[in-house]
């Protein structure tokens, strides 16, 4: 029982040991981790473009029929034609 309870304590010891030393190793210079965040000053955002066009259904009203057509929004192109909704 008391060697299990000492191997226990060594364990947990040892654990916690492990956690706080590699934040103060360093090899040849190195930091293993760093924390450093390196940005211009004046840096803009990425820009983020999307991966596959973006397509909505653009409607309209003449003499009481409503018609629709897609849009590319993306590209600002219209397509197929106007068709009843």
């Amino acid at each position: 029982m008391k060697t299990t309870k000492t191997l226990f304590i060594t364990l947990i010891c040892s654990f916690i040991f492990s956690l706080a030393v590699p934040s103060a190793i360093s090899f040849a210079g190195h930091p293993i981790f760093s924390l450093d965040v390196c940005a211009a000053p004046n840096a803009a955002p990425p820009k983020i473009s999307p991966a596959s066009d973006t397509i909505v259904w653009r409607y309209k009203t003449v003499n009481g029929v409503m018609y629709k057509r897609k849009y590319n929004q993306t590209t600002g192109q219209w397509i197929g034609k106007w068709i009843k909704a």
